[in-house]
């Protein structure tokens, strides 16, 4: 049996009031050399605790996102700045990679950091396997 669900979402339409405005945070890496599985793990800690999710949600239902990205949303009134925003973030994924290049555990990285503010996704799945 074939299942897709398709979601979308945006920055205007999910907000029922100004106090709710939100930027969009998007996070991928890839690693190389990576020593073991446990450097994920450890990376999925690191980044969960600054907040960054493995899932987005929407009304009743989450979606897991791809490996190795993760998503975010930081309220506007916290950071009226955007790109303030971006460099916290960038510097706190740098941060953790490198912890795990100085030790050995990967032998490089690449990362992308997304920051919007009028934003807009969506997100689809297509596979029985990706049920939640």
């Amino acid at each position: 049996m074939k299942i897709f669900k398709y979601f979308l979402r945006d920055s205007h339409n999910n907000q029922r009031h100004e106090k709710e405005k939100t930027h969009c945070i998007v996070v991928t890496f890839d690693l190389n050399g990576a020593s073991d599985a446990n450097v994920y793990k450890e990376i999925d800690q690191q980044f969960s605790d600054m907040k960054l999710g493995k899932f987005v949600r929407v009304p009743g239902e989450l979606i897991d996102l791809p490996r190795n990205t993760y998503a975010s949303q930081a309220l506007k009134a916290d950071y009226d700045n955007i790109n303030r925003l971006r460099d916290d973030v960038e510097k706190g994924v740098r941060d953790s990679l490198e912890l795990h290049l100085k030790y050995k555990e990967i032998e490089g990285f690449v990362y992308f950091v997304f920051v919007a503010d009028g934003w807009s996704w969506a997100a689809g799945r297509e596979n029985p396997l990706f049920e939640p």
